[in-house]
């Protein structure tokens, strides 16, 4: 803490100093955080999948991206339409219920699709950690929607925090404090 050459020649700095590290995100992950929960059409969804495609992890019981493309390319849906109507003479009430729903052959095919998971770093040069997302669609008026919704990816972030911070306190041998000074 003392800034001159010799021990006394300054006073001491009274440890007046700190250190920050503000870790960079990484490219995938601010390619598929920009994207969470964000519908596209058809032809957007597959030009992003086409486009991060390295990004999509092969695991058991998961899609990979060669199969998330073809389906995202190929997407065939199927839905039953009907509209059930009744009226009450006695009262003049009406009730009409409209059910769009999809066959069963769609929901049949589009379980292997359900959810697919990432492998992707956190933090620019940090490692690549599993990041679950589940896959949605809405057909209104006609007209297909895709998109995803990324599973707890605060708890891939705090992960990817502790170990960043684990490696600091182990290549520093300093203590790690938490907070806020500079209010």
């Amino acid at each position: 803490d003392h800034q001159g050459e010799k021990l006394n020649d300054t006073a001491a700095g009274w440890r007046d100093f700190s250190a920050t590290l503000i870790p960079e995100s990484s490219h995938e992950w601010k390619t598929w955080a920009a994207h969470d929960g964000k519908p596209m059409s058809q032809f957007e969804f597959a030009q992003f999948i086409e486009d991060n495609i390295k990004d999509v992890a092969t695991k058991e019981d998961h899609p990979s991206g060669t199969q998330m493309l073809q389906m995202a390319i190929k997407f065939e849906l199927s839905q039953d339409k009907k509209i059930k109507s009744a009226i009450r003479i006695q009262s003049g009430g009406t009730n009409i219920e409209y059910v769009d729903t999809d066959d069963a052959a769609t929901v049949e095919r589009m379980q292997a699709f359900d959810k697919f998971m990432l492998g992707i770093p956190v933090f620019w040069q940090g490692q690549a950690y599993y990041l679950a997302a589940k896959l949605r669609y809405r057909v209104r008026e006609g007209n297909l929607t895709l998109w995803y919704d990324l599973t707890r990816p605060d708890i891939v972030i705090d992960d990817a925090v502790k170990q960043i911070l684990s490696e600091v306190q182990e290549k520093t041998t300093l203590p790690i404090l938490y907070g806020d000074i500079s209010k």
